[in-house]
């Protein structure tokens, strides 16, 4: 919680995330966005968090560590999935704002949103993309 305060806070940018609840999404796929969020989703976050059931932090495409960046920007086993998203965010005109961005806040946008550069409608668009790559990927 405060790691992650203080990076939204460091990047002087995300100063106010909107809030799933708010988003008519639904309860299973809130669960697994706000997992992946606070670091409680993949392989890589579980690892750090010495869970006993997770051996490796690696992801079973075998090419890297699976954390967030990996499998929402990377991993070839989501390619379809990923093009899928890429695809929603063209169509609420984001996708040219999101190219621009490095891979940390590429991650940060896909998560939270951006309620300074975009209004209600468009983080929840975003939300609901991101919640059914979540959902398509069969991890959540």
């Amino acid at each position: 919680k405060y790691r992650l305060k203080n990076s939204i806070q460091d990047e002087n940018i995300y100063t106010c995330i909107i809030p799933t609840t708010k988003m008519l999404i639904s309860r299973k796929k809130e669960i697994a966005l706000n997992r992946l969020r606070v670091d409680l989703f993949l392989n890589a976050h579980f690892f750090a968090h010495n869970f006993n059931s997770v051996l490796s932090p690696a992801c079973s495409c075998r090419n890297k560590i699976e954390d967030s960046k990996h499998f929402l920007l990377n991993c070839t086993l989501y390619n379809p999935q990923r093009n899928k998203l890429f695809a929603e965010l063209a169509k609420f005109n984001v996708f040219d704002y999101f190219k621009q961005m490095n891979m940390t806040n590429k991650v940060k946008l896909l998560l939270f949103g951006d309620s300074n550069k975009m209004n209600f409608k468009t983080n929840e668009s975003l939300a609901h993309a991101i919640s059914d790559f979540i959902e398509s990927s069969n991890r959540g």
